[in-house]
Formats: structure tokens, C-alpha cells, sequence
């Protein structure tokens, strides 16, 4: 009978060794597809990140471009408005030089 229990016993420990093997076996899976899963988690919330990040990136270009936009605008405006001011003093002083070479061409003082 000792021989039977001693049988039974290898035979017992034989299947709990078996089954310890299978768990680290699937254990050993398990942890892989933990580890994909959390990089595929990791690369969705970094793409997630980056749009969000080029999305911010873009609103401040946009104010940066309306403010220079706006600064070019106001620039041209007084630009322009120089111009004017140039354009009417060269008028005034052509007219008093035409004036000038007139009296002299025609002697008058």
C-alpha cells in the first residue's frame, strides 16, 4: 500500500507541477498582452497629446497672424495717409514753384 500512496503521491505531485507550468506558462501570456495593451494605451493618449497640442499651437498661430495682420493693416493705413499729406505739400509747393518761374518768365513781381 506504501507503494500505491508513494505512486499516487509522485503522481499527484507529477499534475500539480504540470498545472504550476501551465499557469506560468499563461501567466507569461498574460503579462504579453498586458504589455501590448498598455502600449497601445501609451500610443493613443501620446496621439492623443499631440492633437491636442497641435490644435492649441494653432489657435495661437491664428492670434499671432491676426494681431500681425491687424499691426500690417494699421501700418498701410498711415502709410497711406502719409502719402496723402506728401502728396498734397509736393501739389502746394508745385504750385507756388510754377507760380515763381511764371512771374519770372513773364517779369512780373
Amino acid at each position: 500500500m506504501s507503494g500505491e500512496v508513494f505512486s499516487s503521491t509522485i503522481s499527484m505531485l507529477e499534475a500539480f507541477e504540470k498545472k504550476i507550468d501551465e499557469i506560468i506558462s499563461e501567466s507569461g501570456e498574460f503579462r504579453e498582452k498586458i504589455l501590448e495593451l498598455a502600449v497601445e494605451e501609451s500610443m493613443k493618449i501620446k496621439e492623443k497629446i499631440i492633437a491636442e497640442l497641435r490644435a492649441e499651437l494653432e489657435k495661437e498661430l491664428e492670434k499671432v497672424e491676426e494681431k500681425f495682420q491687424r499691426e500690417a493693416d494699421e501700418l498701410l493705413k498711415k502709410a497711406d495717409e502719409e502719402a496723402v499729406k506728401i502728396k498734397k505739400k509736393l501739389d502746394e509747393n508745385l504750385e507756388v514753384a510754377v507760380n515763381q518761374v511764371l512771374k519770372i518768365v513773364f517779369g512780373e513781381d
